[in-house]
């Protein structure tokens, strides 16, 4: 206060003796302290001066490091990386629940068509939203919307994995039979009967309600997962191409859209190879005596979606920093193009009259149906004809044709930029790779191993047909053995746990093998009195030596490496049939059709021609069938193999007509000159 005081004094002095301008001048000052002392008062001592510096230091510091983070990480580049990392968790979906198409069918006992609708209804979802939401997000925050859709479908990922969490998991327990033998059983899913009646199994109501709902309610999940995954996908790719365009020159454009395939690319790799990863732990994350190799072995499936899922919503956070243009390009011109809906149907009327255009579009989409069919079963068909591990499969599946594929795909695109193939000399290296591809595409129906017979199983069935009395006396030998273990009275039918015996011979079950102790602690059977000198026995079919599956790895690489060459010089071919103005609607019709013709239904297809190979269903409470348990091998890969030869015969045939078309069209010749002048210009400058 008399601080304060002093200095009105020495104002006063200072001033006019006026009594009015005093007031004022009095007035003036006592507003100012009152200003100053409603102000935010940091508590630090009054006294010291430069205790109040720092402030201004530590915004210009924060300022000076926010502006350094954003010149560093939010860029153009940054975020086609940060794109390209999340496309790995959210296009590589359904490769995913390809490699673990096994498992699923075994857990919830689904047959393979249902599998295939669970991988197309993936694309379903796509093709239904992808025009919708393509109007209404054309003016929306671009990088906001991506990382919106990326933790949408990160939650749709983890709804896959909910089944594994609400629905019982499989146990694998022992139980004691009238022989006084330990055998094993699927609790969960099976339903026995008493060994000592030769009875046929009886409907448990409760049991079929249990199993009925618990089967049900993790293909639902499933389902709704994927289709969600397929709407949330929709709007990424066309978002990320406009972002890029946006922000860059349009010379560049192209560059970042390459990188941003290719690495879209090696997705299907990522995924196959940790796919193999969870296939080697089991379904319950305990510890258990079966092995990989055991046919009741199911591996993790849910881990790979609890894995996607979170990675795919924590990847979403750097998208969210983006801002709806880049403050480095904001000079660049923006590119509006308006079309109206006359135009449009005039243009997709264009492209309808364009027969070159047709028959490369028919021929991608045979490509397209061809592959979408073979990815999710080829794991399936190396598992059954090879007798190969889940786990081995998809690594190598992984490592061989699909790493070989996702080179090819970007080797092809090198070539044709490289060389500056025009319209003729794209469908001209196509004409020539799918020839040679033509020579390699029968040898895998010749790769095969021979199917294990069950020795038991195909006496039993003999013994029973026979009208006369056996009279070999390898028969005899065997029926001593069934004699003791009175087997074709007390051994259920329907069973099918198969056992390799120490002699080389495969059987039905432990019960067909005579066995009569199970070793928990090593999952092996002792006491077999249909087996050699040793009696013991081991769960699962004999392996013979076989290496069919190193050559057919080998051979569908070499197919998959000179295909994905071919196919991006077709998709340059297609680009190029059309007129300068019209260069981007080829592809969202390429989109369009090979979804339609080629994603959608070949799954569920395929599928149908798996299931009829199948020579032992799995029993169901109340049901007919569940998931195969045996295929017959040769019917497998016949129509298998055969199925695609016929495939590539008929794409091929659309290719040479469509080579000879546009050789022959003076329409396509034009474009073809036209474009080598624009390459000699180039070359000039």
């Amino acid at each position: 206060m008399l601080k304060h005081t002093l200095i009105l004094h020495n104002i006063l002095m200072q001033t006019d003796k006026n009594p009015g301008n005093n007031f004022q001048i009095i007035w003036q000052y006592i507003k100012t302290k009152m200003n100053k002392t409603t102000e935010a008062v940091p508590s630090y001592n009054s006294n010291d001066i430069e205790t109040h510096r720092p402030r201004k230091n530590i915004s210009y510091f924060h300022n000076k490091c926010w502006s350094l983070f954003s010149q560093r990480l939010i860029s153009i580049k940054v975020f086609v990386i940060y794109v390209s990392l999340a496309n790995i968790f959210v296009h590589s979906l359904d490769h995913y629940l390809g490699s673990q198409i096994t498992a699923i069918e075994k857990q919830f006992n689904l047959q393979s068509k249902s599998s295939g609708i669970l991988i197309s209804i993936n694309d379903v979802g796509f093709i239904c939203s992808v025009l919708v939401l393509g109007y209404l997000l054309k003016n929306c925050h671009r990088p906001r919307v991506l990382a919106i859709t990326n933790v949408t479908v990160g939650l749709a990922i983890l709804i896959c994995a909910l089944p594994y969490f609400i629905t019982p998991h499989p146990k694998w327990n022992t139980n004691q039979n009238n022989n006084g033998a330990n055998r094993t059983m699927w609790t969960d899913f099976k339903s026995t009967q008493d060994p000592a009646l030769n009875t046929s199994i009886e409907c448990n109501l409760m049991e079929e309600e249990s199993f009925t709902g618990s089967s049900t309610i993790g293909y639902f999940f499933i389902f709704i997962g994927m289709l969600l995954i397929g709407v949330g996908k929709a709007a990424r790719f066309p978002l990320a191409i406009a972002y890029i365009d946006e922000n860059v020159d349009e010379a560049h454009t192209g560059g970042y859209v390459g990188i941003l395939n290719g690495m879209n690319c090696f997705g299907p790799v990522v995924v196959f190879c940790l796919g193999g990863y969870f296939s080697k732990q089991y379904v319950t994350l305990e510890k258990t005596s079966l092995k990989p190799s055991d046919p009741q072995w199911i591996g993790a499936w849910w881990l790979g979606f609890l894995t996607f899922g979170f990675a795919a919503i924590l990847m979403s956070v750097p998208l969210f920093l983006f801002p709806r243009k880049l403050k480095e390009n904001e000079n660049v011109p923006e590119k509006k193009k308006t079309l109206s809906f006359k135009d449009m149907i005039q243009t997709f009327y264009n492209m309808a009259k364009n027969p070159l255009l047709i028959l490369i579009l028919g021929h991608i989409g045979l490509i397209i149906f061809s592959a979408s069919g073979t990815l999710p079963f080829i794991p399936k068909y190396f598992e059954t004809q090879f007798k190969w591990t889940s786990w081995k499969t998809n690594i190598v599946v992984s490592t061989t044709f699909v790493l070989m594929s996702s080179i090819g795909m970007i080797v092809g695109g090198v070539i044709t930029s490289f060389y500056k193939m025009d319209l003729r000399k794209c469908l001209k290296f196509s004409m020539v790779l799918v020839t040679f591809d033509l020579f390699l595409v029968w040898i895998p129906i010749f790769i095969h191993c021979p199917q294990t017979e069950l020795e038991v199983t195909d006496f039993l069935q003999r013994y029973a047909d026979s009208p006369t009395p056996v009279t070999l006396q390898q028969d005899l030998n065997q029926l001593s053995c069934f004699q003791i273990s009175s087997l074709k009275l007390q051994c259920n039918e329907h069973d099918y746990e198969p056992v390799c015996g120490a002699d080389g011979r495969s059987f039905k079950s432990p019960c067909y093998a005579g066995c009569q102790y199970h070793n928990i602690k090593t999952n092996t059977f002792s006491n077999c009195s249909c087996v050699g000198k040793t009696q013991m026995a081991k769960p699962g079919i004999c392996s013979n030596t076989c290496y069919g599956g190193i050559y057919l790895a080998l051979v569908l690489s070499i197919r998959a490496f000179i295909s994905c060459i071919s196919f991006s010089s077709v998709i340059t071919a297609l680009i190029k049939c059309v007129g300068e103005s019209d260069k981007a609607v080829p592809f969202s019709i390429f989109i369009f059709t090979s979804t339609l013709i080629g994603w959608i239904p070949a799954p569920p297809l395929f599928g149908m021609l798996v299931d009829n190979t199948c020579i032992k269903w799995g029993l169901l409470p109340c049901r007919d069938t569940g998931a195969c348990m045996m295929y017959n091998l040769d019917e497998f890969r016949l129509r298998f193999f055969i199925l695609l030869t016929i495939i590539q015969v008929v794409s091929f045939l659309f290719l040479v007509v469509a080579t000879i078309v546009g050789h022959k069209s003076k329409r396509y010749i034009s474009l073809t000159v036209s474009t080598a002048t624009e390459t000699a210009e180039d070359n000039i400058l």
